[in-house]
């Protein structure tokens, strides 16, 4: 497996209702290109039943689409108020946390409290290039930010991983 490689969306919330042992209460999803016999429909119903996804204003959840860093920091956002984590502040507030970022320009309005609440909770800190909000999150990106959310929530202590 190439841990360069994009996730999808499905796969990422697949990850996340797994890492915090979330579980459903059977219901299906209410996305509707979301099929109960998809691999991830379990994991998508429990993920919007807790409110970690939420899809799109025409009814889907687009499963097999790649997912972009500010909408994996919008999830993981969201997970982290399950995980008793919860950082809000005001949108002045987000918009200072940003400011060190050269492509604070790029992060869309609606995701720009959860990514400065992913820069000020540790879980993000940037490259050289930046955020890059718009490019793919990637299998290796996705593992490191469900570890250092786990750790912070103290779920897991990472000297197991050592």
């Amino acid at each position: 497996m190439n841990e360069c490689a994009a996730i999808t969306r499905a796969e990422f919330a697949a990850i996340i209702v797994r890492a915090l042992g979330l579980t459903g209460n059977g219901t299906k999803s209410e996305f509707k290109d979301v099929n109960p016999g998809d691999w991830y429909a379990g994991a998508v119903a429990t993920a919007q039943e807790y409110g970690i996804v939420a899809g799109s204003e025409d009814g889907t959840f687009n499963p097999a689409k790649t997912i972009t860093r500010e909408e994996a920091m919008i999830m993981i956002a969201r997970a982290m108020k399950l995980a008793g984590l919860e950082s809000s502040f005001s949108v002045a507030e987000a918009d200072a946390m940003l400011s060190k970022f050269a492509d604070r320009a790029s992060v869309s309005v609606w995701a720009k409290q959860a990514v400065a609440s992913m820069v000020k909770s540790g879980l993000v800190g940037g490259s050289n290039a930046g955020l890059q909000p718009k490019s793919n999150m990637t299998r290796a990106e996705s593992a490191v930010i469900i570890q250092r959310m786990l750790e912070r929530a103290k779920l897991i202590d990472n000297k197991n991983f050592e």
